[in-house]
């Protein structure tokens, strides 16, 4: 399931270009289903008197074909949870430590309180994932993590008494469908469709283990195909499989609430809770949002990833207008859905005039800053071009406007450096829908690794496909589509890779390195994981 990132959002757009938006958006998914990037997708475009649908791929899907959606379930654990609060059997501000069952222990005093409000904005201060999440099949990797697992790491879990901040959690969710189910006294599967789906009449929503299997598509982590994941105490946080029908009808309904059962917990779930500054916005209970540069008017979204489906869903109220995009591929597509709802990028004659800097000014801004957690904006110049990027996303140009002043041309985002009295650059802030985003800069030791990308021809990128056997279980599938060398890791997305040097190459997603290994016949024989300061070697187990 799909930790959400960061992204540089696009200016939202008017009614009048959203035409235009919808052919842009399906020209590309047109170009990457032909590059072979996706293999059957289906968009379905909502307003407020219509619903049109589009496939791609070969058969090509249908609104009714079915799709894991990942971490899009999570916003109908939002829902369930809010139901249980609007009939009186639970509260969002009740402790876990009352929750839970009354021989439950907690090292922790601060985890004995945590909330479902907490819990449902990611404010809770769980991680990601459980640290005694060891899956025996990493192709399937949530099939046993049992409830007895869950409460066994709440109950050694160490929380200190600092502030909470925002952190995207899998495993919070998981214990969210967990407190639900119980305030119904049913399982979590059964209370989600009759106090969820059932009003929402969404008959075409469901686990694996309900769906009918003449119309599951088959998932695809690039070249190979790629299993249906199950779930135990996780289901929450990422069990459904869906239609885009059924997905766009509860688009529909969010954007009209009133008159639907459910209207008052729709609405209870749009709350703002906090920010979510490496998501890209705020956090309501579960759904996320970008806002406007220029009216401050929120879209909705959530997206959802397992081992061969990628999905999102979005919306915007004041504009009556909503997406569902749906692959059963292992390709990024939020980019392009958040894309629609934002609209195009500003038209060249709108930019400021640039403000002309020599190459040697431009060396003042090299480096890298913090702008949270995990996310880094690494500044570089070549020649007399400056290019900032951003930690997952490629890099792009930015120009100068003022002094120590720069815009970007494919968003409508901008960035301004600080000077310290002596007049080193010390930080910059990230200027997007009206916020200002401070990033401290980083000396060179703290800062991430970086690389110079060198040109591989394809025969060489291919001559390293294959899958790579780790020891602690996981397997390395590494393909080459359409000139780029990806690497997907077991129960994780595809991610690119970037060559450096001869047989070595980068993730930008995360600081860790691949290096690949050739016996005295110039044979590919295993390939090398280093990332966190240690090297792990995977042999190739197979010849393709």
């Amino acid at each position: 399931m799909r930790h959400l990132v960061f992204l540089l959002a696009l200016t939202l757009c008017h009614a009048s270009v959203a035409g235009e938006a919808e052919d842009t958006l399906t020209a590309e998914l047109e170009r990457l289903t032909e590059k072979g990037q996706i293999q059957q997708t289906v968009v379905a475009f909502v307003d407020s008197e219509s619903i049109r649908y589009q496939s791609f791929g070969e058969p090509a899907p249908d609104r009714d074909s079915l799709f894991e959606i990942g971490s899009i379930t999570k916003v109908f654990t939002a829902l369930l949870a809010a139901e249980a609060v609007r009939l009186g059997k639970l509260s969002w501000d009740q402790s876990l430590d009352k929750l839970s069952s009354p021989d439950q222990e907690f090292a922790s005093p601060r985890v004995a309180r945590i909330t479902p409000r907490q819990i449902a904005s990611h404010q809770s201060g769980l991680p990601r994932m459980p640290g005694n999440f060891s899956p025996a099949d990493w192709e399937n990797p949530y099939a046993d993590y049992s409830e007895a697992d869950l409460w066994d790491f709440l109950a050694g879990f160490e929380l200190d008494e600092s502030e909470i901040e925002y952190e995207y959690s899998n495993l919070g969710f998981g214990l969210l469908g967990e407190i639900a189910a119980r305030a119904f006294d049913e399982r979590y599967s059964a209370a989600l469709r009759r106090y969820v789906l059932d009003p929402l009449e969404m008959q075409a929503t469901y686990t694996l283990a309900t769906a009918p299997k003449s119309d599951l598509l088959a998932g695809h982590t690039g070249k190979l195909d790629a299993d249906y994941w199950a779930f135990d105490v996780m289901a929450p946080a990422g069990a459904l499989i869906a239609s885009t029908a059924d997905l766009a009808k509860f688009v529909a309904i969010n954007l009209r609430p009133k008159g639907n059962a459910l209207a008052g917990s729709l609405l209870a779930i749009r709350e703002i809770q906090g920010s979510a500054v490496s998501a890209g916005g705020n956090i309501a209970f579960a759904w996320h949002t970008i806002n406007s540069g220029s009216d401050n008017k929120p879209a909705y979204f959530h997206n959802g990833g397992t081992g061969g489906f990628r999905s999102v869903i979005a919306f915007r109220p004041d504009q009556g207008r909503g997406i569902v995009l749906l692959t059963n591929s292992d390709s990024e597509l939020t980019p392009l859905a958040i894309g629609y709802m934002l609209g195009k990028p500003q038209a060249p004659s709108s930019f400021p005039s640039e403000f002309l800097l020599d190459a040697a000014n431009l060396d003042a801004y090299i480096g890298t800053y913090e702008l949270a957690p995990g996310a880094f904006l690494t500044v570089t110049r070549n020649e007399s071009q400056l290019s900032v990027q951003l930690t997952g996303q490629a890099s792009f140009p930015v120009f100068p406007y003022e002094p120590d002043a720069f815009f970007y041309k494919v968003v409508d985002a901008r960035l301004r450096f600080v000077r310290d009295a002596s007049g080193t650059v010390v930080s910059v802030t990230l200027l997007q829908n009206g916020q200002e985003l401070p990033a401290p800069r980083l000396a060179p030791e703290d800062a991430p690794k970086s690389y110079t990308v060198i040109d591989v021809a394809i025969d060489v990128l291919q001559g390293l496909e294959g899958q790579y056997q780790f020891t602690f279980g996981a397997k390395l599938t590494v393909q080459e589509i359409a000139g780029q060398l990806y690497a997907t890791l077991s129960g994780q997305p595809r991610f690119p890779v970037y060559a450096y040097a001869e047989d070595n190459f980068f993730y930008r997603v995360v600081d860790a390195q691949l290096t690949f290994n050739r016996d005295t016949d110039g044979e590919v024989v295993s390939v090398t994981l280093h990332q966190n300061d240690a090297d792990q070697l995977a042999p190739r187990i197979d010849d393709q």
